[in-house]
């Protein structure tokens, strides 16, 4: 049994530019995020500050496993584009 699928490379190219885009828009996100906490980080003490760190601390490297993540899925994306431009 052939089994087919079929790929609309404009499309593709379209969705891979979106993707690249929310990527930068989030790495972006992290870094203020992680600016504007370093500077609260500095304005208070105490339990609930270390509370705090400590998610937030969590928080960011699950998002940065997301851009891991994201980066190597569209390496992925780039390279079926590639391959199927071809056919």
């Amino acid at each position: 049994m052939i089994q087919e699928i079929e790929i609309d490379i404009g499309q593709l190219s379209a969705d891979l530019v979106q993707l690249h885009q929310l990527r930068v828009k989030l790495k972006q996100d992290k870094d203020f995020m992680e600016t504007s906490i370093k500077e609260l980080n500095n304005t208070w003490e105490g339990a609930a500050h270390d509370e705090f760190v400590k998610g937030f601390d969590i928080d960011c490297k699950s998002i940065g496993e997301m851009l891991i993540t994201l980066s190597q899925f569209l390496e992925s994306l780039e390279y079926a584009k590639d391959e199927y431009s071809f056919i």
